[in-house]
């Protein structure tokens, strides 16, 4: 099939073009990285068309962060790109396009080129993500980044314009439920991950449980943004609680400004390290012996991937991936968001039971379970046969 994919940055679409490609399909991809840095992802150069400048534009733009109108320049941006795409995506008969919600809306309301025009969504239904950031900024009582009242209005319309909208997780799936979507209209995509690249061998699995056979400290990392959307507010209550010679916190990742004071509060508790290429995420993952997320919304972490890849028994809560990525008990133990004290118990459990933990891990490397995006564009194509033959269809 002859499929379009749109995306402003990358996201997760340049893993799934390639996938797309080794199944076999002519595939084209729209974005507005710079053809040289696109190239690094291993995508044939005759295959991408970039909107370079709009894509350097709006790094700059994140760079100044607030000085200037940053929501201003957020949605001119946006717009610029978005009107760019249609005209490129209008150019040519497509049987699929798949672009990015927020800047899909003036190719669905154009001429038809597309037998199935599917949208992605890569975190939860837009209503349910600003309601849950708006309770956020109360609770912590600091503003917080939530979406622009523009962007909610037009990914509402953009859902209802779509074929088909495609969600990364069993989270974000329940959340259009809970909406009143269409569920004809809703694919589930769980996502894919080079997850191979974090896997542990046997000499870092044997070094893994020494440490904690030895009564070394519980080693408890987090890899991500620093961020209250992921959860940070909880973070803090449970590093307060823990913090000291039975236990060790790392959080390897970018530090949000609205969470800078509390990044400076937990200086002498928590060692951070700044965000680092992925290559050089596993020797922190080889670090850990819990991976800790307490996420209040999120689509799907890629961090939980490689995590549970990495042999890491993962405490995190429902609103992301837990879902999709843990076994209850077996690989992990999911929560409600907002359970500090629940997490902060079942550490102690795990603690005061190190042998356990032992054993789930080994138990973890043994099981290898891996998801790649060939099985994440396998779905992806199913999801667009459904539209493409069976528009009323159930799509599951």
């Amino acid at each position: 099939m002859k499929i379009g994919i749109g995306v402003h940055g990358r996201f997760h679409g340049f893993e799934l073009a390639k996938a797309l490609l080794c199944l076999g399909h002519d595939v084209r991809i729209y974005t507005n990285y710079p053809g040289f840095i696109v190239k690094r992802f291993g995508l044939p150069p005759e295959i991408v068309t970039t909107y370079y400048w709009n894509g350097l534009i709006s790094k700059i733009s994140q760079k100044i962060g607030r000085v200037g109108n940053a929501c201003f320049m957020n949605r001119y941006l946006c717009n610029n790109f978005e009107v760019w795409l249609a005209k490129r995506l209008a150019r040519e008969q497509w049987d699929i396009t798949y672009t990015w919600s927020s800047i899909s809306e003036c190719f669905l309301r154009g001429s038809r080129t597309s037998k199935a025009r599917l949208i992605a969504r890569g975190s939860s239904h837009i209503s349910t993500q600003n309601r849950l950031l708006e309770e956020e900024e109360i609770r912590c009582g600091i503003p917080q980044e939530k979406p622009f009242a523009h962007t909610v209005t037009k990914e509402l319309t953009e859902y209802d314009l779509a074929d088909g909208v495609v969600v990364l997780s069993s989270f974000c799936k329940s959340t259009f439920l809970e909406n009143g979507y269409d569920p004809r209209k809703l694919g589930l995509m769980v996502s894919g991950s080079p997850s191979d690249n974090f896997r542990l061998n046997e000499k870092d699995l044997g070094a893994k449980i020494r440490s904690l056979t030895e009564g070394l400290p519980l080693n408890i990392l987090t890899v991500g943004t620093f961020s209250f959307r992921k959860g940070i507010f909880d973070y803090e209550k449970i590093v307060n609680e823990l913090a000291g010679e039975r236990y060790r916190f790392r959080f390897v990742g970018a530090v949000a400004e609205e969470c800078a004071k509390i990044r400076k509060r937990l200086a002498s508790k928590v060692e951070f390290v700044p965000r680092v290429a992925q290559s050089d995420l596993k020797e922190h993952y080889r670090w850990g012996h819990v991976f800790l997320f307490p996420t209040i919304e999120d689509g799907f972490p890629t961090v939980m991937a490689q995590a549970r890849a990495a042999c890491l028994p993962q405490i995190t809560t429902t609103n992301g991936a837990g879902l999709d990525v843990v076994e209850e008990g077996k690989s992990g133990w999911i929560f409600p968001i907002r359970k500090p004290d629940l997490m902060i118990a079942k550490l102690r459990e795990i603690q005061s039971n190190r042998p356990f933990l032992a054993q789930m891990i080994q138990n973890m490397h043994q099981k290898n379970i891996s998801r790649t995006w060939i099985d994440s564009a396998k779905d992806f194509l199913a999801i667009a046969e459904t539209v493409l033959s069976e528009p009323n269809r159930t799509m599951v």
